[in-house]
């Protein structure tokens, strides 16, 4: 019983170490706005967007400019790059997170020209095997597309 107010005490220095020690670890890895601005135009390709994902998140938040960055960067591959949806079905089976942020970037605040030609793709030219994924897209495109009306 004698040693319960240094277990406490303990504790508690660990609890405030190990938080300093998480934000110092999340502030080394923040970029700028100009970096991450820089980065969207290299992101041409699911193999790029999900380098730069694995690389930002979780140390840049998804939301602000960072979410509106990519959900141009991947409303555009679904509308341009749709020959390579096999390669995004390949990543996001390995990485079902990933499939999720990808998913959810498929929203409202992005060109409504883009998303119309992304759901187009998912629903008259998807390759065999990926059905699941291209009704998600499908789905999402046009909830977006409702939400612009």
């Amino acid at each position: 019983m004698w040693l319960y107010p240094w277990n406490k005490l303990i504790f508690s220095v660990l609890l405030v170490a190990s938080i300093a020690l998480a934000e110092e670890n999340t502030s080394d890895c923040r970029i700028s706005d100009e970096e991450f601005v820089s980065q969207l135009y290299t992101m041409k390709d699911w193999d790029t967007i999900y380098s730069v994902y694995r690389t930002n998140l979780p140390c840049i938040p998804d939301d602000g400019m960072y979410a509106e960055g990519y959900s141009d960067v991947i409303v555009r591959a679904f509308a341009t790059q749709w020959e390579d949806i096999k390669t995004l079905h390949t990543l996001a089976s390995r990485d079902p997170e990933f499939r999720v942020f990808v998913l959810r970037h498929i929203n409202a605040t992005t060109d409504p020209i883009e998303l119309k030609q992304a759901l187009s793709n998912a629903e008259s030219n998807c390759p065999a095997g990926i059905n699941s994924l291209c009704k998600e897209v499908a789905k999402q495109a046009a909830a977006a597309l409702e939400e612009m009306l």
